[in-house]
């Protein structure tokens, strides 16, 4: 969603093809986010401009508020090569959650945090963070061992970012899938 969210912001509205060519997801893939940024609230057909066959899109004045952070997190994302990485399913959301709790977060309060979520889901997302730089994974020397994960430094405009996205959104509207509410 972050990409088409951040282009919508950068030209203030496009089209399905221009979104095509700029994120380079599957047609598919961008109608179908695109139903549910509608379903959300969040994106709009424009009523002044384009036709049946290339509507453009806009975004709505409640997801306006929020299109500054938006584009800003998805350009420091392409900037330090992060995308791949941040834009996974549970990248952001695994990110936010390590980036709230201050002396690190174990993996069973991540994974209870984040409900839908799957020990192997929460692992990979875990290890592309770490490989990223976005996270450290501690090793406490206790017994049992205890292991924690923390947002690094370099992490801290991401965490930043979706601390903001949070406050503009602090709840999921009515018909948000589990994924968002992973973050409120």
């Amino acid at each position: 969603m972050l990409p088409i969210l951040a282009e919508l912001q950068r030209d203030q509205g496009c089209t399905l093809t221009t979104l095509l060519h700029r994120t380079g997801a599957p047609r598919q893939v961008i109608d179908e986010t695109l139903r549910t940024l509608i379903r959300l609230g969040l994106v709009m057909r424009n009523p002044g401009l384009g036709n049946l066959l290339h509507p453009e899109y806009l975004l709505t004045p409640r997801a306006v508020r929020a299109g500054p952070t938006l584009l800003a997190l998805y350009d420091f994302l392409t900037r330090h090569a992060l995308r791949d990485t941040a834009l996974k399913r549970w990248s952001l959301p695994v990110l936010l959650r390590t980036g709230l709790e201050p002396g690190g977060v174990r993996f069973s309060a991540l994974r209870e945090a984040l409900p839908p979520i799957t020990d192997r889901a929460l692992a990979l997302a875990l290890k592309d963070l770490q490989s990223a730089g976005l996270i450290t994974r501690l090793v406490l020397d206790s017994y049992p061992p205890t292991t924690l994960y923390q947002s690094t430094p370099a992490a801290g405009p991401v965490v930043d970012a979706l601390r903001a996205l949070l406050e503009e959104f602090p709840f999921p509207p009515a018909g948000a899938e589990e994924g968002c509410k992973a973050l409120g």
